[in-house]
């Protein structure tokens, strides 16, 4: 009887420390940590997607449809792309803010990347990136174990900002679903 009360116990422990980080609420400093490492992940994605800061392949005479091959060795295909987006943002925010313009056709333009025989190409991109984040400045409006609301300290260029960031758990991982740009 002992034996089985202390092992009752031992697993209401382990159940409680296993599942407590998800229920306690995050601290400023737990979401310090977590924008410090998701920030620049999203920076990077914009930087990728939007400006195409990949390696390309080199051409005499530029592509007549504008679509350069791609040859840097961490994208070989729009799946590699996803799988980087997805290092930073939820996969809901993903499709709303980069997958529709990025990967595919619309009314009013085409898509930036496209696979062609196994390889990947893009077009040129050109939009700036002068966003500087400050993680000491955040202030935590609202969450639930599964979605976070916070105000965070930045800039563009100098001018200082408040920008509302949203965070969601994905596969027990933190995630932005939200513009860091």
């Amino acid at each position: 009887m002992k034996r089985a009360t202390l092992a009752f116990i031992l697993a209401l422990i382990v159940t409680f420390f296993a599942t407590g980080c998800n229920t306690k609420n995050m601290t400023k400093e737990q979401a310090k940590v977590i924008l410090d490492d998701l920030l620049p992940k999203s920076i990077n994605v914009y930087s990728v997607l939007w400006n195409n800061t990949m390696d390309l392949k080199s051409y005499d005479v530029p592509p007549e449809d504008g679509y350069y091959e791609i040859i840097d060795e961490k994208y070989d295909s729009i799946a590699d792309l996803k799988a980087f987006v997805e290092e930073a943002f939820s996969p809901e925010f993903a499709k709303t803010e980069f997958y529709a313009h990025a990967f595919e056709s619309t009314d009013i333009s085409d898509p930036i990347y496209v696979e062609r025989d196994g390889k990947l190409f893009g077009i040129l991109g050109g939009v700036g990136i002068a966003i500087k984040w400050n993680t000491d400045e955040i202030e935590i409006i609202e969450q639930t174990k599964e979605r976070v609301t916070l105000n965070v300290g930045c800039s563009y260029w100098e001018e200082k900002e408040i920008h509302e960031i949203v965070l969601v758990m994905v596969q027990g991982e933190w995630r932005l679903a939200s513009r860091t740009v």
